[in-house]
This record gives C-alpha cells, structure tokens and sequence, in this order.
C-alpha cells in the first residue's frame, strides 16, 4: 500500500487508481468524508516509552496511515490511540493547518459505557 501511495502521490498512476491485489491491476479508489481509526498504540505504551520514544516499527504503519489521511483530504479524521500518543502534532505537521482545526481529547472508556480504564487520546481534524 506504501509504495501504491508513494507512486499516487508522485504523479506515477491515475488520479483516483492504487494497485489492488485482489484484481493485480489499477483499481479505482473513493475515499470517503469522514474516517474514524485508531492505530497501534504500541510504541507509545507506558511499557515501551522509556525503550523506544516513540520510534518503533507501529510508527511506520502510524506514517502511512496518515499520508494517506493527507492525501484523501476528508472533512472529518478522528484518530484513537493511547494517552501519550502525539497524533494531533502528526497531523498538524502532515495536513494543512489553514484548511483543518486539530484539537484532542482524553477520555477513559467509561465515558462510553465500556468497563476498561484506561485513558484514550482522541485527535479530531476537522
């Protein structure tokens, strides 16, 4: 998917088109106007902060998450993660500040009726 998005954005293939392995062609592509998503929050657990400092491999996935969030330009990204997640900073630097509002919240799960404790960051751009 990286290097479908990679060429996209490069100008390589058709506006609207990825490589779809289903099909071993160019496919069309729609984004929608509102994506909601939480990504591996691995690298910035409690667990793994004072080994990593963020910079683990589920950044990788995090980065390609969001150039495709820049590319697809929706009107709604919310994005879930752990507390110490720095999403909205990722997404200030990557989308454009004059066309988005960025904010954040921290919410545990109780707040939506589920039983689990621990906070949850949840960056909105809007």
């Amino acid at each position: 998917m990286t290097l479908a998005l990679d060429a996209l954005l490069a100008g390589i293939t058709p506006a609207g088109s990825l490589w779809c392995y289903r099909h071993r062609q160019l496919c069309p592509v729609q984004f929608s106007d509102i994506h909601c998503a939480g990504t591996a929050c691995v690298d910035f657990s409690m667990r793994s902060q004072k080994r990593l400092a963020g910079l683990g491999l589920h950044q990788v996935a995090f980065s390609c998450w969001l150039a495709t969030r820049a590319f697809a330009q929706e009107m709604l990204t919310v994005h879930e993660c752990v507390k110490a997640h720095p999403s909205e900073k990722f997404l200030r630097r990557r989308l454009k500040d004059d066309a988005f509002y960025i904010t954040r919240w921290v919410l545990s799960p109780v707040v939506f009726g589920r039983p689990a404790t621990r906070e949850r960051r949840h960056s909105v751009a809007i």
